[in-house]
């Protein structure tokens, strides 16, 4: 667990009892109350998404614990795979993990200012 001034109490029991809950799933088959789990099969071995049946535990878990960040892109040529987030992945790897979209790329044969930002609104 992290200490940091947004790692409120209620925060940090909540991300315990859901980081108490995978332990076990994954030591010893303990069914979780707070999780769907499910096993997914890749080039390097088996990874979990894990879905929870309460959005505000992966807040709990960014805010308080440790959560890696990957890319489709970055985790494919390594072996591996997950679901995009909001779901939360597993694997002996990474440890938790959530997959977003890599950052657009600017189109390079596009019209001078395609690629800004529209202007603020009213």
């Amino acid at each position: 667990m992290r200490t940091a001034p947004e790692c409120t109490a209620d925060l940090k029991n909540a991300a315990t009892e859901a980081l108490t809950e995978l332990r076990a799933y994954f030591a010893n088959g303990t069914t979780p109350h707070l999780w769907t789990i499910a096993a997914h099969s890749a080039k390097n071995g088996t990874w979990y998404s894990l879905v929870p049946g309460d959005p505000t535990i992966v807040f709990s878990l960014l805010f308080c614990g440790r959560v890696a960040a990957t890319t489709p892109q970055e985790l494919v040529p390594k072996g591996w795979d997950g679901a995009m987030q909001p779901d939360l992945n597993y694997n002996a790897a990474y440890g938790i993990y959530l997959v977003r979209q890599p950052p657009r790329q600017p189109n390079p044969n596009a019209s001078p200012g395609a690629n800004a930002p529209p202007p603020p609104g009213p």
